[in-house]
């Protein structure tokens, strides 16, 4: 199995059994909908609400290392959460430019400016 389906596999496997439900977006969910096209990474919308935060954390734990400070209050305000192992993993194969605009765009629908320094900081962390 490709690497990148076998991780999402296993990312959703343990959601599941947390009772959290979870639906592929991004290139992934396009390439098995419409034309199929070359993706790097995996995106994942998790189904719950910002109150339900820390079941999110516990399932992920000790697997998926949250990057921000304080990962309980960024996904209760800004309800995204960035995980150590795929920005490390990924490393020089992310779409910089892509992962930006959107980071951009919800700092603005979330009045938050920290989304692009908190990528850009794990970027510089983790490029080669």
């Amino acid at each position: 199995m490709n690497p990148l389906y076998a991780s999402l596999s296993r990312l959703q496997k343990r959601l599941a059994d947390a009772g959290i439900a979870s639906a592929v977006i991004g290139g992934i969910a396009v390439s098995v909908w419409s034309r199929p096209r070359t993706t790097d990474d995996v995106d994942l919308k998790v189904l719950l609400d910002r109150d339900s935060a820390r079941r999110l954390l516990d399932a992920l734990e000790p697997d998926y290392i949250p990057l921000q400070a304080d990962p309980l209050q960024a996904l209760r305000r800004n309800g995204v959460l960035f995980v150590k192992d795929i920005v490390r993993r990924q490393g020089d194969a992310l779409d910089d430019r892509y992962v930006m605009k959107w980071l951009r765009a919800l700092e603005q629908a979330l009045d938050d400016s920290t989304l692009v320094a908190d990528y850009q900081r794990l970027r510089a962390k983790y490029s080669s």
